[in-house]
């Protein structure tokens, strides 16, 4: 983004950081496997979004796959352990998706190309979706002898497209493009796969022009509602956050801007 410091560094051996001022770009970066998830990956994954909790610097996490995919699944080979049962890497990605709702940032999730099972499970966990032309999406789990209801799919897919569709992906594997994601409120947004970045990077600067702690109050809130058990008690969590953002300065200041501009 323009008038930002930015910086790249790798995260292990499987991820890359852009820092571009109070936007991450974050890349899963495994092009030679479609970005598929190895131990490597997932035990960056976990120390990122950790990190992320208490970080109030970073303001909005912006998701992709390097090489014109973003997740294939998890690599089968390299995760034979976890297959056996020997290791505990899919209990730390229940961790990574736990903590990607969890983190007050919000995340927009690029997705191209293959999106499938653990990818699945990362784009559903982000706040909002964009699709490139070439993106399929599927819940692999179902095709490789798994249950299709794996890494909180289960709990995110039926609240995005309805129980219908969410059943149909879950117990066929069949794969939903970028057009029929858009359909069914999937994904928000269809763009080229040239067009995707900066998609992304005007979604994230709308997203910066808000109070950043309204921002982070928005997704706690959205969160929590989805569990409310009635429409009372969503907007007494509505009206808790609104008192913390009426007491900030930032929305002192966004009221007297506002009240200069319509005195002209």
């Amino acid at each position: 983004m323009a008038d930002t410091q930015t910086t790249t560094r790798k995260l292990g051996t499987a991820l890359s950081l852009r820092v571009d001022g109070p936007v991450h770009w974050l890349t899963l970066d495994r092009p030679a496997s479609l970005n598929a998830i190895d131990q490597g990956m997932i035990d960056g994954l976990d120390a990122y979004f950790t990190e992320r909790l208490h970080d109030s610097q970073t303001r909005v996490i912006i998701m992709r796959g390097a090489g014109g995919h973003f997740c294939s699944g998890a690599d089968i080979n390299t995760l034979s352990d976890v297959f056996s049962g020997t290791i505990d890497g899919d209990w730390v990605l229940r961790d990574v998706i736990r903590n990607m709702r969890a983190c007050p940032q919000p995340i927009i999730a690029l997705l191209d190309g293959a999106v499938a099972g653990g990818g699945m499970s990362f784009a559903l966990a982000a706040d909002v979706r964009l699709a490139a032309t070439t993106m399929k999406m599927n819940a692999a789990f179902i095709s490789v002898g798994l249950s299709g209801a794996e890494l909180g799919v289960s709990w995110h897919l039926p609240r995005a497209v309805g129980s219908s569709i969410a059943n149909e992906l879950m117990m066929t594997g069949r794969p939903i493009g970028a057009e029929r994601a858009l359909a069914t409120g999937l994904v928000s947004e269809v763009w080229t796969p040239e067009e995707l970045e900066a998609a992304g990077e005007r979604m994230a600067r709308d997203m910066l022009r808000a109070n950043p702690e309204g921002l982070r109050l928005t997704k706690r809130t959205v969160d929590a509602a989805r569990s409310a058990g009635s429409l009372e008690a969503a907007m007494e969590l509505e009206e808790r956050a609104q008192l913390r953002c009426l007491a900030s300065a930032e929305f002192r200041a966004a009221t007297e801007a506002f009240l200069r501009r319509k005195k002209k």
